[in-house]
């Protein structure tokens, strides 16, 4: 049996967090929009129990609170950047001018994406985006979510 996950299941989702959170003990604050939106991305092979055992370990992860897109298992993630990026250059394709603000957005899904296929291999990564370990370093910095990445796999800046 499949799980059909929809952005109108969000409360099923919340529902799951909440749930969770009360047995563990844990507070949880927020969770991300990002979150919920690569929740509703994914196809749901698997039945509820997948949706669950995957809200379960976001709340056993969550950082300060909140629960975000990192917390997610990398092959739902891969599908969420993977369609946020289709969206972004099908924006961009639509516009007379990419603004500065769509060309950041791209750049940090691709940086992000590859971050966690190279499990936060940082000179991997760099290699693969075709640039310095510094470089890349300042790009992490730049973009707050690329330091949730980082987080992730416990790799600390220099």
């Amino acid at each position: 049996m499949s799980c059909p996950y929809r952005p109108l299941d969000e409360y099923i989702a919340r529902t799951y967090i909440n749930q969770f959170a009360r047995a563990m003990t844990i507070e949880i604050n927020s969770c991300s929009e990002e979150f919920f939106r690569a929740l509703s991305s994914y196809g749901w092979p698997g039945n509820i129990r997948e949706l669950k055992n995957i809200i379960e370990r976001a709340v056993i992860f969550a950082e300060n609170g909140a629960i975000h897109v990192n917390q997610l298992p990398d092959n739902i993630k891969k599908t969420y950047f993977d369609e946020a990026l289709v969206e972004i250059l099908s924006n961009v394709l639509e516009t007379d001018s990419a603004s500065e603000n769509v060309l950041e957005k791209m750049e940090r899904i691709v940086i992000e994406r590859v971050l966690i296929e190279e499990k936060g291999n940082i000179t991997k990564s760099a290699s693969r985006l075709g640039i310095s370990r510094p470089k890349l370093y300042r790009k992490i910095d730049q973009y707050v979510n690329l330091q949730g990445v980082m987080k992730h796999y416990k790799i600390d800046q220099v």
